[in-house]
């Protein structure tokens, strides 16, 4: 899990890479509830989610040889879901500086159990 710094001006672009790597010597095979198995998302310490990446729902078996990796890299421009009245929310930019923690995550099958997480924790500031 990275990101491509530590530290981000107020509406800057952060990219974000999460790797999934068997370092075993046998193959691993698991069953996902989406179709791009790692789902990414950032918080706010003591808050729920402000984003996440879109992860295809459908359930999808992977399978990871010795030595192989899946990766996923997105690029999260700061916004987050703004609520306005009755059914109406769209994409704004976050306003807030101060520490976020970014997730990466990959659920089962199921979706309630998740079968790797692995966090970072970046700075935004003015």
């Amino acid at each position: 899990m990275s990101t491509d710094k530590t530290v981000y001006k107020l509406g800057e672009n952060v990219t974000i890479t999460a790797t999934l790597t068997n370092n075993g010597y046998i193959t691993h095979s698991f069953t996902s509830i989406h179709k791009n198995p790692i789902e990414i998302y950032v918080t706010i310490p003591y808050w729920g989610s402000i984003w996440y990446s879109d992860s295809n729902a459908g359930k999808t078996e992977f399978s990871i040889g010795p030595r192989e990796s899946i990766q996923r890299t997105v690029v999260w421009n700061q916004t987050t879901w703004g609520h306005f009245g009755w059914g109406v929310s769209k994409l704004v930019p976050i306003t807030t500086t101060g520490e976020y923690y970014v997730y990466a995550a990959i659920y089962d099958a199921d979706g309630h159990s998740k079968l790797f997480k692995n966090w970072v924790k970046i700075a935004i500031e003015e």
